[in-house]
């Protein structure tokens, strides 16, 4: 959203609400549209921002920005899923050790492997998290 505001606008930006609107589509359908109102105040704009960027993210985009942090050996558990954005920042160590994407048991379950597997799980969520911030 353009912020069409001058100084001045900006000043009665906390009165405001801003809207946003998102599609809600199913298998190529748009079947409704989800409104939410934010209060200007309230709200950290480049936090949402950067957020709603990440929760665009095609499982593809994932894919890439696993590789790009160092992850590339969970690249096809995140891929034959289809985690897309949105699910990558919901995403806890639960979820990645077992439902949806057991990473525990598709890397190997060897005690030494499994140290590493914590370590690098752990150091997942913490990336992950960092998309959040």
């Amino acid at each position: 959203m353009a912020n069409t505001l001058g100084f001045g606008g900006l000043a009665h930006m906390s009165d405001m609400l801003r809207r946003a609107e998102s599609d809600e589509v199913v298998n190529g359908e748009k079947v409704g549209t989800t409104t939410v109102h934010l209060s200007a105040d309230t709200i950290d704009w480049s936090n949402v921002q950067k957020q709603l960027e990440v929760r665009d993210w095609s499982p593809e985009r994932v894919k890439k920005w696993l590789e790009e942090c160092g992850f590339k050996r969970f690249e096809s558990a995140f891929g034959r899923e289809k985690i897309d954005g949105e699910q990558l920042l919901e995403l806890t160590m639960d979820q990645l050790k077992y439902e949806p994407l057991h990473l525990q048991k598709a890397l190997g379950g060897t005690s030494a492997k499994d140290n590493q597997l914590e370590t690098d799980l752990a150091n997942l969520l913490l990336e992950i998290g960092k998309l959040k911030e």
